[in-house]
């Protein structure tokens, strides 16, 4: 029998449950004066029965003959199949499932909010029925003991082809090797590639694909994605000026991994404490239409994707430390700010999209991801390929063709500020305040403005120091302060209204 398949015995009815409790309640010996052989009267007691007890005590018979971690609950038209799963240091985590057929589940946020929602979906039907309401202490009480006694599963697969079984947060619509065509993606791939592979394709030429290093850095970077034992350092940056495919192959990506998909934006300060909590359960974090590019250089980013144990916090929950199993792509039409040091420089994987020429019909996207299977199919083969070739799960990081692409946009970024802003001239110089002001009103990171200051200390040989200005005070005394030397300030007209 398959493992997602519920025991008739482990159905929790509510309605067997209440038949099971009339039947003990006829059985009882009432006195003559109304009072029970316990001494409590029979109409007090009949004011504090509550079904959901009932309930628990349902649920507790049945999960100590048959523990397991599937529990479903039935009552009226409220059907719902929830699963215990060990989600690695996060310990046992619930999950909703959504489809039974296909094993699909969500993550859940803690076993005492599920007996809520539990209850929240009975409760709406009892009151038609009888007076009878949930109580906190019940709620607690099924959580406690579900906590207790339910075997949990493993952590559900983030994705699973139709003919796979077990639980997964995404089931694919295609079976295991499923092959066909794949041209719309083949022309994707053609449009990845830095300037000597756009120069090729314009000139007519037609070089294979898998001699287009940041094409196959994508074809391998998305079957890692399926391959749960992959290094997760890297991360992908696909970067382009529009209408180049980026939104699709995003698009793409969410109906691939469904539940297992988590939308992100830039990691803000007042947020960063709770980022890694949104990616529990998550194999493939996005961050469409990325325009914080600094941010790749933030300590919080470094950790997230140095592959070690980070803290989680849920809001309202204990912080804790596990270890994410998460993968980042960026989709932007900004070039990526980051250091030119090792560290950084190795986990970026750069992907430069040209823009697509071609027509455009309605049915594009659905055809597609017709393909999308088998491109995954012909991904897969070319990933067991390489692993095989260089023993490692590590993708090729092509660091001096982004190190020049970054250091080639700071330069630009640095000469527009410098035609903006200054005038050079040996008998000039400038308050350190008044342009330090305009350096953090342009630059935004501190990280930024530092290497620009460095980048105008090497290219101008102007940089703050101490030092007696020609200019004096009242008292005749010329006042040694914080200044640039041999550079002026732009003056910029007010238009007012």
């Amino acid at each position: 029998m398959d493992d997602r398949e519920t025991d008739a015995s482990n159905v929790i009815d509510i309605a067997d449950a209440k038949k099971t409790e009339a039947e003990k309640t006829k059985k009882r010996v009432v006195s003559k004066s109304g009072k029970d052989k316990n001494g409590s009267s029979q109409e007090n007691k009949d004011k504090k029965k509550i079904p959901i007890a009932r309930l628990y005590a349902a649920v507790a018979a049945n999960l100590s003959h048959h523990p397991a971690s599937v529990l479903r609950i039935k009552y009226g038209a409220v059907d719902r199949t929830f699963v215990t799963a060990r989600m690695g240091r996060a310990g046992i985590r619930p999950l909703l499932v959504t489809d039974e057929d296909l094993g699909i589940c969500q993550l859940q946020p803690d076993l005492d909010e599920v007996c809520h929602t539990i209850a929240r979906y009975i409760s709406r039907n009892l009151h038609e029925l009888d007076d009878y309401q949930w109580t906190p202490s019940h709620v607690d009480a099924c959580a406690k003991y579900w906590r207790l006694t339910a075997a949990p599963y493993p952590e559900p697969a983030a994705t699973l082809w139709a003919d796979e079984p077990g639980y997964c947060f995404q089931r694919l619509p295609w079976r295991r090797g499923v092959t066909g065509a794949i041209d719309l993606w083949l022309e994707i791939l053609g449009r990845m590639g830095d300037e000597s592979w756009q120069r090729r394709c314009q000139c007519g030429e037609k070089p294979p694909i898998e001699e287009n290093s940041q094409a196959m850095t994508f074809v391998y970077f998305l079957a890692s994605l399926f391959d749960h034992g992959s290094d997760r350092q890297q991360y992908l940056y696909i970067q382009g000026e529009g209408q180049d495919s980026k939104g699709t192959i995003g698009r793409i990506i969410r109906k691939l991994f469904g539940n297992a998909y988590a939308a992100l934006l830039p990691i803000e300060r007042d947020s960063a404490r709770f980022f890694a909590s949104q990616l529990i359960g998550a194999r493939i974090g996005v961050f469409s239409d990325f325009d914080r590019p600094e941010m790749l250089s933030t300590g919080m980013w470094k950790s997230l994707t140095g592959d070690d144990p980070v803290s989680v916090e849920f809001k309202g929950k204990t912080p804790y430390t596990d270890m994410l199993h998460t993968k980042f792509i960026f989709l932007s039409q900004n070039t990526p700010l980051i250091s030119t040091q090792h560290a950084d420089l190795r986990r970026i994987l750069l992907i430069r999209m040209a823009r697509y020429e071609g027509p455009l019909w309605s049915s594009y996207e659905r055809e597609l991801w017709d393909q999308t299977g088998a491109f995954i199919t012909w991904c897969m083969e070319h990933w067991e390929a390489y692993k095989a070739l260089h023993k490692t799960t590590a993708l090729p990081s092509s660091r001096d063709y982004v190190a020049e692409v970054v250091a080639s946009t700071l330069e630009s970024d640095h000469q527009d500020f410098v035609d903006t802003h200054l005038i050079f001239s040996p008998s000039h110089w400038t308050a350190a305040a008044d342009l330090n002001r305009r350096i953090r009103d342009h630059f935004s990171s501190r990280r930024e403005q530092i290497a620009f200051k460095e980048w105008l200390k090497r290219t101008y040989g102007v940089s703050e120091q101490r030092a007696y200005p020609q200019e004096k005070d009242r008292t005749g005394k010329s006042s040694q302060q914080r200044v640039y030397l041999g550079v002026k300030l732009r003056q910029f007209l007010v238009h007012q209204d």
